[in-house]
């Protein structure tokens, strides 16, 4: 089975010596990569961010895809995304953090067979109060990631 994380940020996380933040999703989704990867039938990646890296890195049995510029617009990032999906297809998919970008994964994660998991990072992506619910078209989409994980 192929496992692939969604983590534009986590990067830094595999490679320290990178000079760059990350946060607790990334940390938290590097963890369960590296748990998963360790484990028999696994196959385990991350599609990461551009950090002037090499388009694949292998960190012990982890790999990671250079797939995402985030200063890239929500059109470009998608294209980016499903080519990265088509170079790397996954059966799972799991993404942290609420964006309008999630529901992205999740409709190209459905169309192409795979089940998308989508994992909460705070109360505001449930409640209606995260800055993603705050135009129509992002709020669509958004909701798109609730209603596919």
């Amino acid at each position: 089975m192929k496992i692939c994380f969604i983590a534009p940020k986590a990067y830094p996380v595999f490679v320290p010596e990178t000079d760059a933040t990350f946060g607790g999703a990334e940390m938290q989704l590097s963890l369960f990569a590296k748990e998963l990867a360790s484990r028999d039938g696994l196959e385990t990646f991350v599609f990461v961010g551009d950090y002037g890296q090499s388009e694949t890195v292998r960190v012990g049995d982890v790999w990671l895809y250079k797939c995402l510029k985030a200063e890239a617009s929500l059109v470009a990032r998608v294209k980016q995304f499903y080519q990265c999906m088509k170079r790397h297809p996954a059966d799972v998919y799991i993404q942290r953090a609420l964006s309008p970008f999630s529901g992205v994964i999740g409709i190209l994660a459905q169309r192409q067979g795979a089940q998308f998991v989508y994992m909460v990072a705070n109360n505001g992506e449930t409640d209606g109060d995260h800055p993603a619910y705050r135009f129509p078209v992002l709020r669509w989409l958004s909701l798109q990631t609730f209603s596919r994980a």
